[in-house]
């Protein structure tokens, strides 16, 4: 049986200590995911712009379609990736005031910014595998034929 000398804290206060550092996982969790599909976003459309240029130089024209969607999906979730890490800002900000005027639990923290971040990730992460996809498919048509 634990003692209040082997173990200070009351159940509370060990809560109130485990919250915080779930807190602070999410957000360095948040931020390496941030970090990784900015990466891998950006490096697949350097990676296909070298690939054309220097690899395949003239690519089969019925297969331009897949790349130029791939374009288009990696830059998407570029975009998204960087306005949630805006909406994310703005969702904090919210939920500071919110805490502040009593508001929470009652609402949601940061209201629709807090939303509109988590669709905003995970079309961030859907664009990405999608238009990695479509490059991977426009390699391999290239490569084949």
């Amino acid at each position: 049986m634990a003692t209040s000398e082997t173990n200070p804290l009351s159940h509370s206060e060990q809560m109130a200590e485990y919250r915080n550092w779930l807190i602070a996982a999410d957000q360095k969790s948040s931020e390496s995911y941030d970090k990784a599909v900015m990466t891998l976003a950006g490096g697949a459309l350097g990676l296909s712009l070298t690939f054309l240029k220097d690899i395949i130089k003239v690519p089969h024209p019925e297969f331009l379609w897949l790349l130029g969607t791939s374009w288009v999906c990696l830059t998407l979730s570029l975009t998204c990736i960087l306005i949630s890490m805006l909406s994310s800002q703005w969702a904090l900000r919210k939920a500071i005031k919110q805490v502040d005027q009593g508001l929470v639990p009652a609402v949601r923290a940061g209201g629709g910014f807090a939303i509109m971040t988590e669709i905003l990730n995970v079309l961030s992460a859907t664009t990405l595998v999608i238009g990695v996809l479509l490059l991977a498919g426009f390699s391999i048509s290239n490569f084949s034929s």
